[in-house]
């Protein structure tokens, strides 16, 4: 959780950070005729770069998802995934036969159950520990749930049906958490990214029509942070 709330401040920095970012790398393309002097400019700005970031990572909010996953996440599933291998489905075998110990119906059980129950848990969490009230953990949980419901339904059951048909059960957290790194920096940038806006239209609740479209703002908000996650990874993997 930790680290994927890390890899999440790194691949979308802020403030400072993302100012720096396009200064190095537009004097880095300035000086693209001279091939030896722009590699060396490079690597010197990509290390000051990753320093930079690590002075401005937000410690607090990475202690909070180290919590979450230190106290929810590892001891949920350090037992849900043995109660998901020792579920037995008689009736399947006739449908799908005996493929790898009933994958498919263990994983479709899974995503019915413990993915919809942990994402919940998750985001009224992590609102908790950021000081949230009750309204305003309700009103993301309202905004953001549903579109995490939908993204993790195009990752997880692939990833599970691996899992459950190819991992030993002694290997299936770790494995588990190799895949979670990326959805935990998704998450992070979702749940994290916008909450000063969010905070202003809570200043703002007082104004005539403010409050009643404050929902909507959060939600037009998210849905265009989550089209660009995926274009910064790329950028920033394209520069590194």
């Amino acid at each position: 959780m930790a680290c994927g709330d890390v890899l999440c401040q790194i691949i979308n920095p802020s403030g400072e950070n993302a100012a720096e970012a396009s200064t190095s790398s537009s004097s880095s393309s300035s000086d693209g005729n001279k091939m030896k002097r722009g590699r060396e400019e490079n690597h010197n700005t990509k290390y000051y770069n990753i320093e930079a970031m690590m002075k401005e990572l937000d410690y607090e909010r990475t202690l909070r998802f180290f919590t979450v996953g230190l106290t929810l996440h590892g001891p949920m599933f350090h037992y849900a995934l043995p109660w998901l291998h020792r579920v037995q489905f008689c009736r399947v075998r006739r449908l799908f036969g005996n493929w790898q110990n009933h994958a498919l119906p263990k994983v479709a059980l899974g995503h019915v159950t413990l993915f919809p129950a942990y994402t919940s848990m998750f985001l009224g969490y992590l609102g908790v520990l950021e000081g949230l009230n009750f309204r305003e953990n309700i009103e993301r949980m309202e905004s953001r749930l549903p579109d995490l419901l939908i993204y993790g339904s195009a990752i997880w059951p692939v990833a599970n049906v691996v899992n459950f048909a190819y991992v030993p059960l002694h290997r299936r957290l770790l494995y588990f958490n190799m895949i979670g790194v990326g959805w935990n920096a998704f998450l992070s940038f979702q749940t994290c990214n916008g909450a000063d806006e969010q905070e202003g239209a809570n200043d703002g609740s007082n104004e005539g029509g403010r409050n009643n479209n404050k929902s909507s703002k959060i939600r037009s908000r998210y849905l265009s942070d989550s089209k660009s996650f995926a274009a910064k990874a790329a950028v920033n993997s394209s520069r590194n």
